[in-house]
């Protein structure tokens, strides 16, 4: 009876279920750059011609000719004008050729150029900038301080909406 041994069952050996690959990395999307406004003129594009615009513009390629904006105006880095710009607010950090003409502020950045006269109700200029032209800060005149006698006296005499003398005024005569 305690002479045979008797032979244990082995016991079974189970694979371990296989490992899971592991997660596979997230994929990373460069975002966009954000876009500073809805107008934009792209680096990589030239115009010749005359802008106007009602909103927001961001110049990065070159433009020959005037821009007139009617909001806020920012000429990136790399971005050239060569004409006269009327803006309500300008920033420069690219590079301007012509008179400037601002009826807010006028920021020069420290990449910018401004090559020609500035008129603005308030100026800043960073360390870096190139300026090179009269710049007037404070309130604009009004557009009668530079008109000649006569007009000055019709646009006081005339009604706006159909231009058609106050009554009392006496028009003036051509002596054509």
């Amino acid at each position: 009876m305690f002479s045979k041994r008797r032979k244990l069952p082995e016991p079974e050996v189970k694979a371990l279920p296989e490992a899971a690959p592991p997660p596979p990395a997230p994929v990373v999307v460069a975002e966009p750059k954000p876009v500073r406004c809805a107008n934009v003129i792209a680096a990589d594009a030239k115009i010749g011609g005359s802008i106007t615009a009602a909103q927001d513009l961001e110049i990065a390629g070159i433009v020959k000719g005037d821009v007139e904006c009617h909001a806020k105006l920012v000429i990136a880095q790399g971005g050239e004008v060569h004409g006269q710009v009327i803006a309500r607010e300008l920033v420069v950090e690219g590079m301007i050729e012509g008179d400037v003409e601002v009826s807010g502020r006028l920021t020069i950045a420290s990449t910018g150029r401004l090559l020609g006269d500035a008129s603005a109700r308030s100026v800043s200029i960073d360390e870096g900038a190139i300026v090179s032209g009269a710049c007037s800060m404070g309130v604009r005149p009004s557009p009668a301080a530079n008109a000649e006698p006569e007009t000055i006296f019709m646009s006081a005499m005339m009604d706006d909406d159909d231009a058609v003398p106050l009554s009392g005024a006496t028009p003036l005569r051509s002596s054509a």
